[in-house]
């Protein structure tokens, strides 16, 4: 089970038992839960994990250009440039390189774009190594704009990951202040409680602030993961 799926079911039970906590009430407890839980396992739980794959995967192609470029302007060639760049690469990379044997270094490039690197930078950076093949030149020249776009994209998705972190610590307490304050004027103000929670009003207006609290969440997790990572055209977004 991976981690999101395990967040949002600990955070349906956590939502179920503050209901019921706070009202009492089995059916309406349970119904919370269910809709956290529904909603964490097939809305937010997989819009987070292929947001952070997409994520992951782009700083990896940063990376993979940055050193490449590097690489190229010292050893000239596209094969020992590629090997000098795979060593900074994680396994999955690797593996994918050592199932690509029999094709050229620029046929292998090449192949990376059809699914692991579908960004517009990637595409960029092929022309210029297309470029590189055909006429030579100064590779580093030849790449300042490739290499002044993608420090761009990597410093704006540092940027919205910042401030998606400060928005999401700024809710969180917002919301755990205002729920603590709910269950200890539960405990506080027990004979006021005893009067009013069998009232509809009373129920339904609990229900409604679990439902605001749910909508927080979505909106949180909407924000977090709508960064615009481009796609292999510059007009098409991966996320």
């Amino acid at each position: 089970m991976n981690r999101h799926l395990l967040i949002f079911i600990l955070l349906a039970l956590l939502s179920s038992a503050l209901t019921y906590t706070v009202t009492e009430h089995f059916l309406i407890s349970f119904l919370v839960g269910l809709i956290y839980g529904i909603a964490g396992i097939f809305l937010f739980a997989p819009r987070l994990e292929k947001f952070e794959k997409v994520n992951k995967r782009f700083h990896a192609c940063y990376h993979f250009i940055n050193n490449f470029i590097i690489a190229l302007s010292i050893k000239k060639t596209l094969e020992p440039a590629l090997e000098s760049a795979s060593f900074a690469m994680d396994q999955e990379f690797n593996e994918i390189m050592n199932g690509l044997e029999d094709l050229s270094t620029l046929e292998r490039l090449k192949y990376l774009s059809n699914d692991y690197y579908p960004f517009h930078i990637y595409q960029l950076f092929l022309q210029v190594v297309d470029i590189f093949v055909e006429e030579g030149g100064d590779i580093l020249e030849m790449s300042k704009h490739l290499l002044e776009e993608c420090r761009q994209q990597e410093e704006y998705l540092h940027t919205v990951d910042s401030m998606g972190r400060r928005k999401n610590i700024e809710i969180t307490l917002l919301w755990t202040i205002s729920l603590s304050i709910l269950v200890i004027l539960r405990f506080v103000l027990s004979n006021f409680y005893i009067a009013i929670k069998k009232q509809t009003i009373y129920l339904v207006g609990i229900a409604l602030i679990m439902l605001m609290v749910l909508a927080s969440i979505y909106l949180l997790v909407y924000r977090a993961t709508s960064a615009d990572i481009k796609g292999d055209s510059k007009y098409e977004k991966v996320v």
